[in-house]
């Protein structure tokens, strides 16, 4: 038993100085593992997205002037149309006597009147020459024609009412567009001023634009106008550009409810892309910045006093306090004591102190390279 201790010992001691320079030669801790980006200085814009809807600048519900039975509807739904093409024509023949009436009427009328007038003539010619005729039939006589004349008129105006009444029998479109679902079919009995219509053409090219922005940035968005600077007209799912427009106006109302104004926009829809009450994504270029100090958004931390970054120096980071300028979505314009090309943390910050020491992977500070993955790292 004796031997057995001594020989357990004896291993102890041999294996005591190989186990302690092991620890000894052991390589110091890794610094904590970051992702850092460069700062840059370039141009900037503040661009506001804020979500439009799509509306016709001109909508018309076709509706009938008069009574009648719809005769023929000559357009399919959703159908194309110009303006003034025929779209509805309803029985005329009724309409068609009228004017036929009011036409005999008046050249009644015109036969009376030329007889009185004649009459009226010779009558003055007596009474100037022979005084045989008293001035009472005379005035009889001039009486008589002023009534046909009268007379005459009131059968002009009921003949164009006529003739307005038959031109009513054909529906056009009353504008250039695009025709929505029928509302009433062949052999329907229509009237005038029925609410329900005949069918609703709607303006396709140009379209309107509708949105709304905070009243924090209407003289941004009045520079924006008077400039003509170009709105971007993006899908709300892809993000992909779909239309440009520069013609707007600005609502001179602030709604109390909400602390916004609206916007109308005009835009070019020759390729039909656009449709009315469809929702899109509005990007305005309302702010821009020259040779600007711009950061990634992930690098700033707020701190208790003010905004501030970890730079990175050699292998170690040392906090710098900052001022946010602009947040720009993935990229924001600062100031501060930065320069171009230095270095701060954009990931990991976390587990960060001043002076604690890194292990730094460059990532891309460009808008595009500012991806998902850039942001990934486990904290």
């Amino acid at each position: 038993m004796k031997t057995n201790l001594i020989i357990s010992l004896l291993a102890i001691s041999l294996a005591s100085p190989m186990t302690m320079g092991q620890s000894a030669t052991r390589p110091a801790s890794a610094g904590v593992p970051v992702h850092v980006a460069e700062v840059r200085v370039e141009d900037a814009s503040y661009r506001l997205d804020v979500i439009g809807q799509i509306k016709p600048l001109q909508q018309v519900l076709l509706r009938p002037m008069i009574e009648g039975v719809i005769d023929e509807v000559l357009f399919t739904d959703g159908q194309a149309v110009s303006k003034g093409d025929l779209l509805v024509r309803i029985d005329d023949r009724s309409w068609r006597s009228a004017v036929d009436e009011a036409q005999a009427t008046r050249q009644a009328l015109v036969v009376l009147l030329r007889e009185a007038e004649q009459d009226l003539a010779r009558y003055q010619s007596l009474h100037a020459r022979e005084g045989a005729l008293s001035q009472q039939r005379l005035a009889q006589e001039e009486s008589r024609v002023a009534q046909l004349k009268a007379q005459l008129q009131g059968s002009d105006a009921r003949l164009e009412a006529s003739r307005i009444a038959l031109s009513h029998t054909r529906l056009v479109s009353p504008l250039s567009g695009r025709v929505g679902f029928r509302l009433q079919d062949s052999g329907n009995l229509v009237r005038a001023g029925d609410s329900t219509g005949l069918v609703v053409v709607t303006q396709i090219d140009p379209v309107g634009l509708e949105f709304s922005v905070s009243q924090d940035l209407l003289p941004k968005v009045q520079h924006w106008r008077e400039h003509g600077v170009t709105l971007q007209v993006l899908d709300q799912k892809t993000g992909m550009q779909i239309a440009t427009g520069q013609r707007a106006h600005i609502e001179p109302v602030i709604s109390s409810a909400t602390g916004t104004f609206r916007i109308k926009a005009e835009l070019d829809n020759k390729d039909e892309v656009l449709w009315p009450g469809q929702l899109v994504r509005v990007r305005l270029e309302v702010e821009q910045y020259r040779q600007a100090t711009v950061i990634p958004s992930s690098a700033i931390m707020q701190g208790a006093v003010s905004p501030y970054v970890f730079r990175k120096k050699d292998d170690r980071v040392e906090v710098v306090p900052i001022s946010l300028v602009r947040d720009l979505g993935e990229r924001s314009v600062v100031a501060g004591e930065l320069s171009v090309g230095e270095q701060v943390v954009v990931d990991g910050q976390v587990k960060l102190r001043d002076g604690a020491m890194v292990s730094a992977v460059v990532v891309d500070a460009s808008p595009d390279g500012l991806t998902a993955d850039t942001h990934n790292l486990a904290r």
